[in-house]
């Protein structure tokens, strides 16, 4: 809010529209992506995959799930391609391995893991997914 206010007042110490422009631009982007998009848990009980961003929820069937994969720009995002409905993305943390083979045990699920997926499994204590069985 700060560079906004200065932006518009002017004066020798403001910063540059185009500079100020931009980092709005890229502050609603990251907020976009991590507010509303990005996935921190998922819960699967054999039937049903949820998952909760910090503004959403939502649910499908997961015999809806057609392929679990990584991202194509960023290897450390993965992508849960739901049929008819929008992709559920989770950053590829320890657990999800596990997770995604939990998900496609027994179905025609395409999984492929990227090799931070597989080096994540040895790293770290948080795990954001849940298996009710």
């Amino acid at each position: 809010m700060f560079l906004i206010v200065r932006t518009v007042q002017g004066g020798p110490k403001a910063p540059p529209p185009l500079f100020a422009a931009a980092f709005v631009a890229i502050l609603i982007w990251n907020g976009y992506w991590w507010l509303w998009r990005a996935s921190y848990r998922l819960e699967a009980d054999g039937t049903d995959l949820r998952w909760k961003t910090p503004l959403r929820s939502g649910s499908a069937q997961m015999a809806d799930i057609t392929t679990i994969r990584p991202m194509k720009l960023t290897p450390q995002i993965s992508v849960i391609e739901i049929r008819g409905q929008q992709n559920v993305m989770i950053q590829t943390i320890k657990g999800f391995s596990d997770f995604a083979s939990y998900i496609s045990k027994g179905s025609n699920i395409e999984v492929s893991a990227s090799p931070l997926a597989r080096l994540s499994q040895g790293f770290g204590s948080r795990n954001g997914f849940k298996v009710d069985e």
